[in-house]
This record gives C-alpha cells, structure tokens and sequence, in this order.
C-alpha cells in the first residue's frame, strides 16, 4: 500500500495473539481490504485517540470517566457497555412480560 506523504514515524513492535484474536483480526482485514497493520493500528489508534469522537465528546467523556471513579478507559467503556446491556435486558423482559 502506498505511504500517505504526511504518514508519522513508526517504530516496528512483533506482537503475538492467541489464534482466535488473529482470526478476527484476518477477517477484519479481509472484510476492509486493509492490511493487518492497518487494523491493529486502527484498534489502538480507536483506543487511544477515543475512537476520533470531537475534542468537545472526548473532554465530556473523560470528565465523566474521573466522577463515575474509573480507573481507565477500559473499565469506563466496560460500565457503559454493561449499563446499557442491563437496560436491554430490562426492555426483554417487561416485553416478555407484556406478552403473557
């Protein structure tokens, strides 16, 4: 793949994963036509750059991030993801409930 002209230096790192990571991470690769750099550079890059949210998203997040007493972003998204599993599943069952 051609090099962006304004591409950043980048340092080389060999990384080993498990094989059930590396076959989401081929067929993230396939299903985007990228290379697997490109997709572990794109998971980290999401990671840390907040998944390119506005600066205005990102300073409210991280805001909320420090009230809600989360050590870091992991485990903020992990308790947002969780809260909102929760409200899923509470919205499953008052509709099986009103079914009945």
């Amino acid at each position: 793949m051609p090099k962006s002209p304004t591409a950043q230096p980048k340092e080389q790192l060999t990384i080993r994963f498990a094989e059930r990571w590396m076959g989401q991470l081929r067929k993230r690769a396939e299903d985007f036509q990228k290379s697997m750099s490109d997709v572990v550079e794109e998971l980290v890059e999401d990671h840390f750059a907040m998944f390119r949210l506005p600066e205005d998203a990102v300073d409210a997040l991280r805001e909320d991030m420090k009230k809600a007493g989360k050590k870091d972003q992991r485990e903020y998204v992990v308790s947002l993801l969780m809260k909102r599993y929760l409200e899923l599943a509470s919205e499953g069952s008052k509709a099986a409930s009103s079914k009945k």
